[in-house]
């Protein structure tokens, strides 16, 4: 495994920043050592205002949008970044995180964990989104 990979890592969103993540790294000479900044990535402005769920998979950030769903990937190694579509709306849904993954070698899908509030406006019930 590569030094990178063995550092343990963070992601903050900070409430009056809310269109940025702020990445923090903690490196692997040992638990003495000090939490420090890594980076920041930048979120589209739909993502500003709105809940967003932040996970690591690996070498990569994912975020999901709460409001839309769309997922954002950010690889922390070497910068390339892709993202996946929002799934068709449905009324009263609010996305709260996201995972990879994959379904067969080489592909790359997300797993979306999201809440549907019911019918009688009360209770909310859990729902996961295969891409």
């Amino acid at each position: 495994a590569s030094a990178a990979l063995s550092e343990r890592a963070a992601a903050l969103i900070y409430e009056h920043l809310p269109g940025m993540i702020f990445l923090f790294k903690l490196p692997a000479a040992g638990l003495s050592a000090d939490w420090v900044p890594a980076g920041e990535v930048h979120l589209p402005p739909a993502a500003q205002g709105g809940f967003a769920g932040l996970s690591f998979a690996g070498q990569e950030l994912l975020t999901v949008l709460g409001g839309s769903g769309e997922v954002h990937r950010r690889n922390l190694l070497d910068g390339r970044s892709s993202w996946h579509a929002p799934p068709p709306p449905a009324a009263s849904r609010e996305f709260r995180s996201a995972c990879a993954f994959e379904p067969e070698a080489g592909s790359a899908g997300v797993l979306r964990l999201a809440l549907r509030q019911q019918n009688d406006g009360h209770s909310w019930v859990a729902e996961l989104i295969l891409e």
